[in-house]
């Protein structure tokens, strides 16, 4: 259903919708290039529905647009929002900068601690190159991969990817000689790379520096917070 604001959005809560039909999801989109105006102007027309929205998508973002400024704003109206800016070229970012993530990007060792390491996951599969040649250190566990060669294990955490009957490993492949039991918890000191896939895609691989036994996480699973 395509839905104008101006309406309202507490209008569509009263809809009598056909049998059997819901909603799925709120898609939230306004034009950049006007946006500041119309935040400056008309706020509450335009933010309400955004409070709602599950994604959110700014488009035509002219250079000079404040993705990072715009983007901790609309955060702060709804913070379980995904987040989107099309460029005028077609290209597609999630605007988060260096100084946007909850962890120190130029510290010399990025160390990620248990709350963060979801978004910390997230954003190394979206921009691998972020962290290319930097070192970080966290907490996982080491898990056998059977296509995995000698020198080589999966490093990462249990997630609740859905419901509890659905787990997987959240994690990265990394170089080094820890054994992979499934089981012990260890901090992980590693080097990042940037290496493309043999899919093409561009993925993060570490480099083991060096492991220390560490403490079971207060939560089990890996939570995903969005930035």
């Amino acid at each position: 259903m395509e839905y104008n604001s101006m309406w309202g959005i507490d209008l569509l809560g009263t809809l009598n919708l056909p049998l059997h039909w819901d909603w799925a999801e709120i898609v939230t989109t306004a034009d950049a290039s006007t946006f500041e105006n119309y935040m400056t102007n008309m706020r509450k027309l335009l933010t309400d529905p955004m409070k709602e929205a599950d994604l959110i998508i700014l488009n035509r973002c002219p250079p000079e647009f404040n993705k990072s400024s715009w983007r901790k704003q609309l955060r702060a109206l709804n913070s379980g929002a995904t987040i989107l800016f099309e460029n005028p070229d077609g290209s597609v970012d999630d605007g988060i900068r260096d100084e946007d993530l909850p962890y120190d990007m130029k510290a010399a060792v990025i160390r990620i601690s248990e709350d963060q390491f979801g978004s910390f996951y997230l954003d190394s599969m979206d921009h691998p190159e972020r962290y290319d040649g930097k070192t970080v250190s966290l907490v996982g566990q080491a898990y056998r991969r059977d296509n995995f060669p000698k020198g080589f294990y999966y490093f990462g955490r249990l997630a609740m990817t859905c419901c509890s009957n659905d787990m997987s490993v959240c994690g990265w492949v990394c170089k080094g000689d820890r054994h992979p039991d499934g089981r012990t918890y260890f901090t992980l000191t590693a080097r990042c790379e940037r290496v493309t896939s043999p899919e093409g895609q561009a993925a993060l691989l570490l480099h083991e520096v060096k492991t220390e036994r560490a403490k079971t996480p207060h939560e089990r699973f890996v939570s995903f917070v969005n930035l």
